[in-house]
């Protein structure tokens, strides 16, 4: 059955041309127009932590699509009435994911073409999401019309650049390791085509413990770990209930805390925040892989990361982010915007007992001053970084609701 499909589209197979002389048979699904081509370099947008890079599929118009090294098989989550593309829609099907929820159903679109810049596929599967569950493009402020992991990371040498915002996708047959101290070298596992590090943390009692974690490029958090997974794992004594986002499969409620350190190679990471999920939302997925949690793009911006899925290393590399603090919003707030692109945020979420639930502030009040910058100077990211900088920061909100403005003013509290 063919249909035509008013949104932006995307996803790749994992089938094509056979890559040999590595520990592992990979077939890239995606591949150089030409063959000497070492590398290509990707532009990206960093938003929220997460990597944004733009895609055409079956020669529409740009797409945009976040790199998440926790896909298998890219999904299509939202569609834009603004750009058409001509599609193959086949059986139904279920898939999981995380959430409390049950598994959705989705549309299966095989042999699609892929383009972006000097790269091609020319048999492209995807996944249709037909309800946006995610809500992504108003959570990001921007338009985000899909997921995509495993191809891109089986088919090349992945190298990410979060402060120059760059994607250096490398041919295999061409890569050569530069040495360095600097590098912290690891070796990971596959399983179900996501990878696996075996690092250690230490708890708040001073025990260190062995744990395997998803290397999770999109997920904005820092570090997930659930408790169900080992019972040494301990939660932290200071901790908050949190919503901590939004699975395939449902909402995602849990406590965030801190633990003393991950460690990432020679590099200890110092009190970084830590989401530990309600079981219920993760007890399939820890069942199925027997991961202890994932990292997070909190911790992986601090690196140049390069992952080598052919020879099943990681390697990372300490940028100027090293010395960030590990910080989380301490407003209470959370803000969408409900025409992406456009400079509109609405409170979607109000954290009870926090300082902005304190001062009256309501869902649906609409931004339009935030510490003297008007709501067209600001982007949701730099929303995002105003509201976590630094405890005692003071913050003033003008915000209309229905037809009148109000000023609210209260100062960023730190709990953790």
């Amino acid at each position: 059955m063919k249909y035509l499909c008013k949104y932006l589209i995307v996803v790749i197979s994992s089938f094509l041309m056979v890559i040999s002389g590595y520990s592992q048979n990979f077939r890239a699904s995606m591949y150089f127009t030409s063959k000497s081509r070492k590398n290509v370099i990707i532009p990206f947008r960093l938003i929220n932590n997460l990597i944004v890079i733009p895609l055409h599929i079956n020669n529409s118009g740009v797409l945009y699509f976040i790199l998440d090294s926790g896909v298998r098989t890219p999904i299509i989550t939202e569609l834009n009435s603004r750009d058409s593309i001509t599609v193959r829609a086949y059986q139904k099907q279920k898939i999981h994911g995380l959430g409390k929820g049950d598994p959705i159903e989705v549309l299966y679109s095989p042999d699609n073409d892929f383009s972006i810049l000097d790269i091609v596929h020319s048999n492209l599967n995807a996944y249709v999401l037909q309800n946006n569950v995610f809500k992504l493009s108003s959570k990001m402020g921007t338009n985000i019309n899909g997921l995509i992991g495993y191809d891109v990371f089986s088919s090349f040498i992945v190298e990410i650049d979060y402060i120059k915002e760059r994607l250096i996708l490398h041919n295999p047959e061409k890569y050569r390791y530069r040495k360095s101290k600097r590098v912290a070298q690891l070796p990971f596992i596959i399983q179900n085509k996501k990878s696996y590090i075996h690092t250690k943390i230490e708890q708040e009692d001073g025990s260190v413990l062995p744990v395997k974690l998803l290397i999770d490029t999109g997920s904005s958090l820092a570090l997930w770990l659930s408790l169900s997974s080992d019972k040494q794992l301990i939660l932290p004594s200071n901790y908050q209930d949190s919503y901590l986002g939004k699975g395939l499969n449902g909402d995602i409620y849990g406590k965030l805390g801190r633990i003393k350190s991950l460690y990432i190679g020679q590099y200890q990471l110092k009190n970084p925040t830590a989401a530990f999920p309600d079981s219920s939302s993760v007890m399939n997925t820890v069942r199925l892989d027997g991961r202890n949690g994932s990292v997070g793009a909190e911790v992986l911006r601090r690196f140049r990361v390069t992952i080598d899925y052919h020879n099943k290393i990681i390697l990372f590399i300490p940028n100027h982010n090293i010395r960030d603090k590990f910080e989380y919003n301490m407003s209470g707030l959370e803000f969408t915007v409900p025409i992406p692109g456009l400079p509109v945020f609405a409170i979607s979420r109000i954290k009870e007992g926090s300082p902005a639930d304190s001062v009256g502030l309501e869902v649906g009040d609409q931004l339009l001053f935030l510490n003297n910058h008007k709501n067209t100077e600001l982007t949701l990211n730099e929303i995002h970084t105003i509201l976590q900088s630094k405890p005692g920061r003071k913050i003033k909100l003008i915000v209309q609701r229905d037809n009148e403005k109000i000023t609210y003013r209260f100062a960023l509290k730190k709990e953790l």
